[in-house]
């Protein structure tokens, strides 16, 4: 066997390994996105094969192969081998920058999630201090203190429906920059709590000035506001502001936060709220509403104290209703019953904010009067 005969061999040996070669890489990669690339080098380094097993053939039977067919073989492989190797590239960068982007989604799933456990881990630690406390004003003003430090806003507060009250029961917390603490912050935004208690959807005011319910004619510290439901099961029983002094743009970020404060928010202060209802039911007559006995007694001896301590003056009112017991005889207790409570209706509105009116006990009634001679 001749040395020419010898390389020959040598060629289609390694042809037939590089075939195989791209094949084995085929078969691990049928099914990534770059399958058809390696199907094309596949089907190049086969017509290679071919070209090397014609020379070969020439090699060890000694005629001459036919040119045109084996340049052919020999064009074709060289085409199909290029275009292999180009969409080769093309599909491995692709995968490359598909990978990239799904790990750039991943990281951005984890950052999320951990602003997500961060943001819970916060809201149970709010939710904690509130759930601390049953007193209502203790309550409203650590929601309001947190609602601020949380949005970074200027001045926070708490509105709770009190129809009986003609409007509502309203706390407030400022930033320490603003001194001023007034009774309300400003009537249109009593307005617009209104609507969310309504609505039962938060309300967002990005740019005060411009928006048709506040106008350009809107106090300088109203620049923008947000204001958030409490919502206990299918009731809103409060309305969470947080206020800027001037106009932003509130992310959803800043939104889900202070919509899920506003949503743990609710459970303390409905708590509070019942606690708040049994403490007066304690302390108030049934019949009239009125101070109780207990309420009147424990509230006098605190007055006496007072009294002594400072050298101030202090009255005592005792009053009875006249004839009651011939209303009850004459029209039944039900009619008695009307006529005490309109005495103490009558009783409640003569007497001072700082004076406690209270039933005494039967037709009975009692007023403390302190700072009165």
């Amino acid at each position: 066997m001749t040395l020419q005969t010898l390389v020959g061999l040598l060629s289609l040996f390694l042809s037939l390994l590089a075939l195989g070669i791209v094949l084995r890489f085929w078969w691990r990669h049928r099914a990534a996105t770059f399958a058809r690339s390696w199907w094309m080098m596949a089907f190049a380094f086969g017509l290679f094969v071919v070209s090397e097993t014609l020379g070969t053939m020439v090699l060890l039977d000694g005629r001459p192969a036919n040119a045109l067919f084996s340049l052919t073989i020999r064009v074709l492989f060289m085409a199909t081998l290029i275009g292999g190797l180009y969409r080769l590239f093309e599909d491995v960068l692709e995968g490359q920058q598909q990978a990239l982007a799904e790990a750039q989604k991943i990281i951005a799933l984890q950052a999320e999630a951990v602003k997500r456990a961060e943001e819970t881990e916060v809201l149970a630690r709010v939710s904690e201090r509130l759930t601390a406390s049953l007193d209502l004003e203790t309550v409203l003003q650590e929601l309001c203190q947190h609602a601020r430090e949380l949005s970074d806003a200027d001045s926070a507060s708490v509105r709770l429906p009190a129809e009986m009250r003609g409007g509502f029961r309203f706390a407030v917390d400022f930033a320490s920059a603003l001194q001023s603490q007034p009774e309300h912050l400003d009537p249109k935004i009593d307005e617009l709590c209104l609507k969310v208690v309504q609505a039962g959807r938060p309300a967002i005011v990005e740019d005060a000035k411009a928006h048709a319910m506040f106008g350009p004619d809107s106090p300088p510290w109203l620049g923008a506001l947000a204001a958030f439901p409490l919502r206990h099961g299918s009731e809103v029983i409060g309305v969470l502001t947080v206020v800027f002094d001037r106009a932003r743009a509130f992310s959803a970020d800043t939104r889900r936060l202070l919509a899920a404060l506003a949503d743990h928010a609710a459970v303390a202060v409905r708590n509070a709220q019942l606690h708040e209802k049994i403490e007066e039911s304690a302390r108030t007559d049934a019949l009239t509403g009125l101070a109780n006995r207990r309420s009147f007694n424990e509230t006098l001896a605190v007055e006496i104290r007072r009294a002594r301590r400072y050298k101030t003056p202090l009255a005592l009112i005792m009053a009875d209703v006249v004839g009651l017991k011939q209303v009850n005889d004459r029209c039944g207790h039900a009619a008695g019953d009307a006529a005490l409570c309109a005495a103490a209706q009558a009783l409640r509105h003569v007497v001072r904010a700082t004076d406690l009116p209270a039933r005494f006990g039967g037709d009975e009634f009692a007023v403390i009067l302190p700072e009165t001679s």
